[in-house]
């Protein structure tokens, strides 16, 4: 199977505060993976795609501010899986 992403996605497990003003949520998060154009959250809570949102991920000491737009969304169990990819940045992947 080819894979089709510009950036190869890393494993990474860090707490994301995320704050979506379109539809007026903020909560906690957990980044699974990211890459330098995107990241995958799991959270408790559903947004949906197209949502803009403000997150803030946690690394020891620091973090990093962000801004992103929900592309889809997938219920997993008890907790919905949720792909952001990044606006104007690229995430520096290799801080994580």
């Amino acid at each position: 199977m080819e894979e089709k992403r510009r950036y190869p996605r890393k494993k990474a497990e860090h707490l994301v505060f995320y704050f979506s003003m379109s539809e007026l949520k903020e909560g906690l998060a957990r980044s699974l993976n990211v890459s330098k154009a995107g990241v995958l959250l799991e959270m408790a809570e559903k947004l949906e795609p197209s949502a803009h949102i403000d997150l803030s991920i946690s690394i020891g000491e620091d973090s990093i501010p962000l801004r992103g737009k929900v592309v889809w969304v997938k219920k997993e169990g008890g907790l919905y899986l949720v792909g952001v990819a990044l606006e104007d940045l690229e995430l520096p992947v290799e801080t994580l």
